[in-house]
């Protein structure tokens, strides 16, 4: 237990708060640094600290007042999309007749799914094979 230097409260942790903020060049040492609990740092700050996600809010929604653009669509998206499918589509075509192989000898798809990491083969993403992974691959329809 930390007892705060400004309200005497006995806390868990304490906060460091720069008396200059580092964006305004203020180092990350002890001359410039008060430790203090979450509500007087909050208080410090002129805020809740305890509201962060209300705070975060606001700034996007100040931001997007601004004319600043938030989220959305990434350039291209839908060619890299295609190509991640094309490439599972194709994928999937090579690994099916193992998996329906391995169905109709009773295999469960976690058996699969080991018996592929143990041989090595590589999923599209080249990751290793889950339960999950061998299941979408067998609903995949191609």
């Amino acid at each position: 237990m930390h007892t705060c230097p400004c309200c005497h409260t006995e806390v868990d942790t304490l906060h460091r708060h720069h008396i200059l903020p580092k964006v305004l060049g203020g180092v990350d040492d002890e001359s410039n640094t008060v430790n203090c609990c979450e509500d007087c740092h909050g208080k410090i700050h002129g805020r809740d600290m305890m509201h962060h996600s209300y705070l975060t809010r606001e700034g996007l929604r100040k931001a997007k007042a601004r004319g600043i653009k938030l989220g959305g669509e990434r350039h291209n998206n839908q060619a890299r999309h295609d190509a991640v499918k094309a490439l599972a589509d194709a994928k999937a075509k090579e690994i099916k007749p193992m998996i329906d192989q391995c169905r109709n000898d009773g295999l469960s798809y976690r058996k699969i799914a080991d018996k592929l990491n143990e041989a090595n083969v590589p999923t599209a993403q080249g990751g290793k094979w889950y339960a999950s992974t061998v299941l979408n691959y067998d609903t995949r329809g191609v």
